[in-house]
C-alpha cells in the first residue's frame, strides 16, 4: 500500500493523526530524519502552544518566587522588642502574685549553712543535677 492518500481522498490509516481526544483524519507530520510524528500539523502546533504557555507560567512562578525568598531573608516582619540592660526592671503586682505562687513551696537555701558543700567537681554536679 502506498503512503499517499487514496484516490478517494483518506489517507491510510497507520499515517493518521494520532490525536487521543477525538479522530483526526489528517496525515501525521515528518520528522526532520524522516521518521512520523504522531500528530498532524494542526494538533502539533496546539499542543506546542499550550507547552509554550505552560513553560512561561512556570518560568514566572519560579521566578517570583525566587524573588519572595530574597524578600523575605532581607527584611524580617517582626519589630524588636526594646530593652535596655542597665534600665530598672519593672515589675507589675501580678507578676509578683505569680512569683509568689511559683515559689510557695520552695524552701530558702542559706549560704551560710554548714551542710552545702559548694566545691562539688564537674563530675559530682553532673551527677546531682538531672540531664
Amino acid at each position: 500500500m502506498s503512503d499517499n492518500p487514496n484516490s478517494n481522498g483518506m489517507v491510510p490509516v497507520r499515517l493518521q493523526c494520532q490525536y487521543a481526544y477525538k479522530p483526526c483524519t489528517n496525515k501525521r507530520t515528518v520528522k526532520r530524519d524522516g521518521d512520523v510524528h504522531k500528530l498532524c500539523t494542526y494538533h502539533r502546533d496546539r499542543a506546542n502552544s499550550v507547552q509554550k504557555i505552560y513553560a512561561t507560567k512556570r518560568r514566572q512562578r519560579a521566578r517570583e518566587a525566587r524573588e519572595c525568598n530574597n524578600t523575605t531573608n532581607e527584611a524580617s516582619p517582626f519589630e524588636p522588642i526594646p530593652f535596655t540592660a542597665n534600665g530598672p526592671l519593672a515589675l507589675q503586682a501580678a507578676d509578683i502574685v505569680t512569683l509568689d505562687l511559683l515559689f510557695s513551696e520552695v524552701t530558702p537555701m542559706h549560704a551560710d549553712d554548714s551542710s552545702v558543700a559548694l566545691d562539688l567537681s564537674w563530675d559530682d554536679w553532673l551527677s546531682v543535677v538531672p540531664l
